[in-house]
């Protein structure tokens, strides 16, 4: 069955002053999609920073990183980007195929407050 482009909210927008943990962060099973945006947008910001990273995770559940990005410190708009053919850009796109199952972790560096949402936009091979 072809797999039809997607979009999923990982994260809804909210005040966060710790990484997010268990079933806060959700675990994404891929249908047959080989590329994905990951798309954070932060609306405020108090002293804080959080490193978001494109996790796979095998059969087991053990987590690999597939993307680390960049520190956000600011508000504005992020995007990572996984896929084959995806011209690399150092913490912020590798070409690479989507994994089998994923998430993104959103690594908090302190207890300050931050303002963030998070959506996937899943892509499959025929688009």
């Amino acid at each position: 069955m072809k797999a039809l482009n997607q979009e999923r909210t990982l994260y809804a927008s909210a005040a966060r002053t710790a990484t997010p943990s268990g079933d806060a962060v959700a675990i994404i099973p891929n249908q047959s999609h080989v590329a994905a945006h990951f798309i954070i947008v932060t609306s405020s910001v108090t002293g804080a920073s959080v490193v978001p990273t494109v996790q796979g995770l095998d059969s087991a559940g053990n987590a690999y990183d597939v993307l680390v990005g960049t520190a956000i410190t600011t508000t504005g708009t992020v995007v990572l980007k996984v896929g084959p053919g995806i011209g690399i850009i150092n913490n912020g796109a590798v070409a690479d195929y989507l994994p089998l199952r994923f998430r993104l972790l959103m690594t908090h560096a302190d207890g300050n407050t931050i303002t963030y949402s998070a959506r996937v936009q899943m892509f499959s091979a025929s688009n």
